[in-house]
């Protein structure tokens, strides 16, 4: 079983390690005399770093069967798998900011190992380069004379922005590197200079195509500076100007629906015309039009004012149907004002006004279980009433008086689900990452596992599994 994802650059000390195959495990010692393990090499290539420790009384160093491994902790090799580290490459010293994830490689082939997942914006320092086929790739000195390779462009085209000045040499010559702007032609766009605030997540990509590369999924309400737009097909999109002369491309509206807001006022040029643009019908680009996909906006729906807090993540929609298009994913604990409510089948859904009279809808409540809280003395209006009105959300599985009683401190030793009763059946409150304190005041056990329960807000609890076949799932305080 997993216990935590380990990220790059996470330090563990180790007790003790075994090679089993083609793996090399280190042993890790945790609380309770308790142990986690992780691959430290696998064929004998290191998977990290051997930190050099000082060595007492020159003790001898682990072996296993008596045997070294094939490369000693404290001297990390490392394997070229392309076998072009020094070959043909241009020397240059530069910097090299990613323009979306990419991955830094052990050598420069999209074969090599991954080292890690560079996120957008990391800056990276290399001293040479060199072009292989489609890509040029950018090579990072690394620690014990070690490299790391990334590619910086991809058939010309830069996957990020070199600094200016920053290159001791001369810049890759043009049959080593790409040109700097993308490929989409940009003779037929349309003037305009605007603002549009995204309605949900939404890709830039380095060409107005959605078969162009992703730079980043810009998230809810990220507001961008636009210069132009042009309609394919059933997509409009917009052209945003960034660093070096380069362009970043997303939707605004498919199908002349709008993916967002467009700022009003922000536009300096004439608003964009029927064929050049998706058409609202005569709405302007400043004033977007909800679109209802499930027909029941007005219609049905019980008057009432108040505050809900979402008890886990839950999809804000377009409409009051599951089959609605997802505005944004709300968090846990995100407090949401609604004005109206109406039950469909199983769900309760809640309507939240928002800007330019359009709606969210969100479910707050599922075969009567409230997926959340509903804030005492908010509503104006009775509570919504599904069939059961359960502001306690009791375990489903289990009855509370065979609980024992026990107050504690559980920490998480790894990401366990919190859920709305001792069952693995039972809906996901939310996930709790690992080192997460946990007070609870009973536990009981069901079959293989243990659960904790844990009190929460208006008489509700959540519920989590400590151990599982008398291993313990963290640590007890």
């Amino acid at each position: 079983k997993v216990i935590a994802l380990l990220p790059t650059n996470t330090e563990i000390k180790y007790d003790a390690y075994r090679t089993e195959g083609q793996y090399t495990w280190l042993r890790q010692p945790r609380a309770n005399n308790q142990y986690g393990y992780l691959v430290g090499r696998a064929n004998g290539q290191d998977w990290g770093t051997f930190k050099v420790a000082p060595v007492t009384n020159h003790v001898t160093k682990p072996t296993t069967n008596t045997v070294k491994p094939a490369n000693k902790p404290s001297q990390p090799v490392h394997v070229n798998t392309n076998n072009n580290v020094n070959n043909n490459w241009t020397k240059q010293n530069g910097v090299f900011i990613t323009g979306g994830a990419i991955n830094l490689r052990t050598g420069a082939s999209t074969n090599s190992k991954v080292i890690a997942l560079l996120p957008t914006n990391t800056e990276i320092k290399y001293d040479a380069y060199r072009t292989e086929g489609q890509y040029t790739w950018l090579r990072q000195p690394r620690a014990n004379g070690q490299y790391g390779y990334l590619v910086g462009r991809d058939n010309g085209r830069a996957w990020g922005t070199f600094k200016a000045g920053s290159a001791v040499a001369t810049k890759p010559a043009t049959n080593n590197k790409p040109a700097q702007k993308p490929a989409t032609n940009n003779s037929d766009w349309t003037k305009q200079n605007g603002v549009f605030i995204t309605g949900g997540a939404i890709n830039l990509r380095t060409g107005a195509s959605t078969n162009s590369k992703v730079i980043a999924l810009l998230p809810t309400n990220t507001e961008i500076k636009y210069d132009a737009y042009r309609t394919t097909g059933q997509y409009t999109w917009l052209r945003q100007p960034r660093a070096n002369g380069q362009y970043g491309y997303l939707v605004g509206r498919n199908n002349g629906n709008a993916w967002g807001t467009f700022k009003a006022g922000s536009a300096a040029a004439s608003k964009p015309a029927t064929n050049n643009k998706p058409a609202q019908n005569t709405n302007k680009p400043s004033q977007p039009v909800h679109t209802n996909t499930s027909n029941n906006v007005n219609s049905n729906w019980t008057k009432q004012n108040g505050v809900f807090i979402t008890g886990g993540a839950i999809n804000l929609r377009t409409g009051a149907s599951t089959n609605s298009k997802v505005i944004a994913l709300l968090p846990t604990n995100t407090e949401i004002k609604y004005d109206a409510y109406r039950t469909t089948g199983q769900y309760t859904w809640l309507r939240q006004p928002r800007a330019n009279g359009q709606y969210g809808y969100l479910v707050g409540r599922n075969d009567g279980n409230a997926w959340g809280t509903f804030k005492a003395g908010s509503a104006k209006a009775t509570t919504p009433v599904v069939r059961q009105n359960t502001q306690k959300v009791v375990a489903t599985t289990n009855n509370n008086a065979t609980w024992t009683k026990q107050n504690g401190t559980f920490i998480t030793g790894g990401a366990i689900n919190l859920r709305t009763g001792a069952s693995t059946k039972s809906p996901i409150i939310e996930t709790l990452p690992i080192n997460t304190v946990i007070k609870y005041d009973a536990y009981y056990r069901a079959g293989k596992y243990v659960w904790l329960r844990q009190p929460r807000a208006n008489g509700q609890y959540g519920y989590l599994v400590g151990r599982l076949n008398n291993q313990a799932w963290g640590t007890y305080r």
